[in-house]
């Protein structure tokens, strides 16, 4: 990805935080009227037509205030929309997530700077995907984008890590590193996201179903 890219991609980052609280909750725009977070936690709150206001990452004096228009807890996300006009910054093009796929994520790490990490789509599961990112305390929401700078989906979870089959004498082990050599993040892809929305390709209007009579004529 180009850095010109990517310092785009960056400037379409926002909070549902204020820039001084302690913890930053990550928003990604993606496209020009629309932005997505997790749903889970914190964010579970939120309510269809609630208002609610975005804070910019690279822009502390950037405020926009938008709407809650879609609230998925089976994806574990929120859409939010603006009532007027756009973004100034937005993914220009948006893409399919698949298996194999190398990918980049961006979020906003805990000194509310963006940060960006490498993965690749490991598996495909019903209703997400699976990538090798590794996942840390504020990931979620994080922008899912391929290596032309397409959106591709959002992070919204860790893998847990189960420790019970583990044999474990002492009390001195650090589990950390044992659990970070497998590492699995959820993701949300744009297709799910766009399919929640409802929002179908230009071309579907040149399609009908098979077993519709013909119009008289254009036999």
């Amino acid at each position: 990805m180009l850095n010109i890219t990517a310092e785009k991609l960056e400037n379409a980052l926002f909070t549902t935080s204020k820039p001084n609280e302690k913890a930053h909750r990550c928003v990604m725009v993606f496209d020009n009227k629309r932005a997505i977070t997790y749903q889970h936690g914190s964010h579970s709150s939120f309510k269809k037509d609630q208002k609610v206001i975005l804070y910019n990452v690279v822009n502390s004096d950037l405020e926009i205030e938008v709407v809650v228009s879609v609230v998925s807890e089976d994806h574990d996300f929120v859409i939010f929309e603006l009532a007027n006009g756009e973004f100034p910054y937005y993914p220009h093009r948006s893409d399919s997530m698949y298996r194999g796929q190398d990918y980049r994520q961006l979020g906003v790490d805990q000194k509310r700077e963006p940060v960006w990490k490498d993965g690749m789509i490991s598996k495909r599961r019903l209703g997400c995907f699976l990538g090798t990112t590794h996942g840390e305390h504020g990931d979620s929401g994080s922008g899912i984008f391929n290596l032309n700078g397409s959106f591709i989906g959002i992070s919204v979870a860790k893998k847990r890590f189960a420790l019970s089959s583990l044999q474990i004498s002492g009390s001195a082990f650090d589990l950390e590193p044992v659990a970070d050599h497998h590492p699995e993040t959820k993701l949300i892809s744009a297709d799910a996201i766009y399919l929640v929305l409802k929002i179908d390709d230009d071309d579907d209007a040149n399609y009908e179903p098979f077993d519709k009579k013909p119009t008289p004529g254009t036999e």
